[in-house]
């Protein structure tokens, strides 16, 4: 928690040579304090105030800012709710730091037909976040009258002349909105955030599909959702796609993975969460995602078991393919997904793994014992709910000597230990 008191004093104190303030996810200050920033720090490069609780009580604190710097290249108060600005400080911001602005994210109170002048002035943006445009659901998602037809035609005449910095690359959205203003423009993204789109799952998904059929030099894509036929329009359109982050829960399978491996062989991040997996589509993984180095999957993988091994063998096959893989998540919904096998199979051909989170995983501490006998890299271990006892976590710490952070939760309070205190290195969460 921050206080007016604390901007106040570093501001006065250490505003000359400030140049990077980072207030992440903090509350208890408002936009008073924001105001000595403004006055008192006149050679900031990036001011992030991202997710942050801030009493917002006027917009001058902005406007001060905007006067006493001419080099500020990072501007972020995405998810802050500031709301209260007037978007001509916002422009001149850009006006006076026109050089070296490239990356501007706000809230989504702001509608883009008043951000034409901030844009007209920002020509070396690269990153933009936040906006809206206009009223997205006048009349209902499900109403396609004469009513809703001409607000769409309004819509588009209102932003007919719109045009983004001619260096914009990545973009995050609010919401899917009037897909087709961006449309012409999609060309340019490399990056694209949609985590915190609003429309509903469908009408979503719809949008989606349009815009990525529409972006064929994206490399990195954040979304809520995603379906099998959005995976399979990365894969024809997307070429170039390296990050993939699906956040929430999906109904994905193999009909989308097994073209997505295959259309984009270039990825090197793949954050996921699937229905079910099946043995051939972790083997075509291995097989096409050669340059993989960060894999997390969330499987609810119904109707699998431990008796027919599907994922301790999928895991092997994927292992011994993706042989790049430094990052490795595996979670599932309950025991009984990967056995004491599969983990010995991480152990024995995860040998670049530097991190590893585990979910539900195991049967006993013979698994967490074969998988200590392995992994030579590993420096963080995430343990979440998984049948080891402390005897088998002291065990791993001496057969691993990379290990440095690890965190377990989901045991048993009495199974639970610190470590000793002649082992500064290591770090530990229970």
């Amino acid at each position: 928690m921050l206080v007016i008191r604390d901007l106040e004093l570093l501001a006065r104190t250490r505003g000359e040579k400030l140049r990077v303030l980072e207030i992440d996810s903090c509350s208890g200050f408002s936009t008073d304090g924001l105001l000595y920033i403004g006055k008192y720090c006149n050679h900031l490069r990036i001011l992030s105030l991202e997710n942050s609780s801030i009493s917002e009580k006027d917009e001058e604190w902005l406007h001060e800012l905007a006067l006493h710097n001419n080099s500020i290249e990072s501007l972020n108060f995405y998810k802050a709710g500031l709301t209260k600005f007037d978007v001509k400080d916002l422009a001149l911001v850009a006006k006076n730091c026109c050089q070296s602005l490239v990356s501007v994210k706000i809230s989504e109170h702001y509608d883009f037909i008043d951000l034409v002048e901030f844009f007209s002035y920002a020509v070396n943006l690269e990153d933009f976040g936040g906006g809206t445009f206009g009223d997205n659901n006048p009349i209902g998602n499900n109403t396609w009258g004469m009513n809703h037809i001409l607000h769409i035609s309004a819509q588009r005449a209102k932003y007919k002349d719109f045009k983004f910095p001619p260096n914009l690359k990545y973009l995050a959205l609010n919401h899917m909105g009037q897909k087709d203003i961006v449309l012409p423009f999609a060309h340019l993204i490399t990056q694209l955030d949609t985590e915190f789109v609003y429309d509903r799952r469908h009408h979503h998904h719809q949008n989606q599909h349009s815009l990525i059929e529409n972006c064929p030099n994206l490399e990195v894509l954040y979304t809520p959702s995603i379906s099998n036929k959005g995976l399979e329009q990365l894969s024809q359109y997307c070429k170039n796609l390296r990050k993939l982050y699906v956040t929430n829960k999906t109904g994905l399978t193999e009909k989308g993975l097994f073209p997505l491996a295959l259309g984009c062989s270039q990825l090197g991040c793949l954050h996921i969460n699937l229905y079910y997996i099946t043995f051939e589509t972790m083997v075509h993984i291995g097989i096409n995602l050669k340059n993989l180095s960060d894999l997390s999957m969330v499987l609810r993988n119904k109707g699998a078991s431990m008796k027919d091994s599907v994922i301790d063998n999928g895991i092997r096959s994927l292992l011994i393919g993706c042989n790049k893989l430094e990052r490795l998540s595996i979670c599932f919904q309950k025991l009984g997904g990967l056995s004491d096998i599969g983990l010995s199979y991480i152990g024995r051909f995860g040998c670049n793994l530097k991190y590893l989170s585990l979910g539900y995983a195991g049967e006993s501490d013979a698994g967490l014992v074969e998988l200590s006998f392995g992994c030579p890299k590993l420096q963080n271990l995430v343990i979440n709910d998984c049948p080891f006892s402390k005897e088998a976590f002291d065990v791993f710490r001496c057969n691993v000597p990379s290990l440095r952070y690890f965190q377990v939760q989901g045991m048993p309070r009495h199974s639970r230990y610190l470590l000793e205190e002649d082992q500064p290195i290591f770090k530990q969460t229970v």
